[in-house]
């Protein structure tokens, strides 16, 4: 029974993660509320958007030509407030995410607005205590899931190498 419960709490946070802007309503008409057993999903905001010390770095637009056409790769980077700065210490104990503040750092990485990737650098750079407030979100469209190597399951993602340089450049301030 406990390991059931655990189970549905695990799924609970999983769901409000990878669908956070449908359930949020960040998505313009595409609105979306799940529910289980009975409990409305709370979306879960890796960016802390509406921490007022979050710092909302310059977006950056990456142009990729795919079939004679020119695709843009979105990246938005964050930089959340430090312990002391946030709002409550609940506020800073949920921004750590499911799996806490190291290994959240990093990519989050959307595709067509349902993340795929929470935190992890892509083989860019390696998690540091330095960074671990560093979050980057990284949005494409379907139309580049080839480059993107999405699997199935759309679970699991690889940064093109012909942009690999380009991103690394653009996260540098981060």
């Amino acid at each position: 029974r406990n390991k059931l419960i655990s189970m549905c709490r695990e799924l609970e946070v999983y769901l409000g993660m990878v669908f956070h802007k449908f359930l949020s309503k960040e998505v313009p008409e595409k609105y979306l509320d799940i529910y289980l057993n009975g409990n409305k999903i709370n979306p879960w905001d890796p960016f802390g958007k509406n921490e007022p010390k979050t710092k909302v770095l310059s977006p950056v637009k990456i142009k990729f030509i795919h079939n004679a056409s020119a695709e843009k790769i979105f990246l938005q980077p964050y930089i959340l407030p430090s312990k002391d700065e946030f709002s409550s210490q609940e506020a800073f104990k949920n921004l750590s995410g499911p799996s806490s503040w190291n290994q959240q750092q990093g990519f989050y990485i959307y595709r067509s607005n349902r993340m795929i990737q929470s935190g992890g650098w892509c083989g860019l750079r390696t998690s540091d205590e330095h960074t671990k407030l560093a979050r980057i979100e990284l949005d494409f469209s379907p139309i580049l899931d080839d480059f993107f190597k999405i699997n199935v399951a759309k679970m699991r993602v690889q940064l093109p190498i012909q942009i690999r340089e380009e991103i690394e450049q653009a996260i540098k301030p981060v």
